[in-house]
């Protein structure tokens, strides 16, 4: 092979690998099944009872003492997510998600065993 050649097909493997990556988001590993762009946001008027609805609905069995709380909007509906660290490097916590009425809408968990 012509060294023009492999080095074109080196850079377009590259390029290849580099595209496949995907990108960090905001959410870090917090409902990372949903790809929507979700936004951070201050707590909304009503993080009171969004709150005591998260507090609630553990996932753990034994009480987490998260040392992060972020909140994040999109189209009305509010995501809460608690972690060990802040987002994204966080390796562990809870999210609730909540419908535009303030109503739990999906709650979940992460934890991961290698970072």
């Amino acid at each position: 092979m012509k060294p023009a050649v492999l080095v074109a097909l080196t850079l377009a493997l590259a390029a290849a690998g580099a595209a496949a990556k995907p990108t960090p988001n905001s959410r870090g590993d917090c409902d990372i099944e949903d790809k929507r762009a979700w936004t951070t946001t201050a707590p909304p008027t009503s993080a009171g009872e969004m709150s005591a609805l998260a507090d609630a609905k553990p996932n753990f069995s034994v009480p987490q003492h998260w040392v992060a709380e972020t909140w994040f909007a999109l189209d009305g509906e509010t995501l809460l997510c608690r972690s060990d660290a802040p987002l994204p490097k966080a390796c562990a916590g809870e999210w609730w998600r909540f419908d535009a009425a303030g109503k739990l809408a999906a709650h979940d968990s992460w934890l991961c065993l290698a970072h």
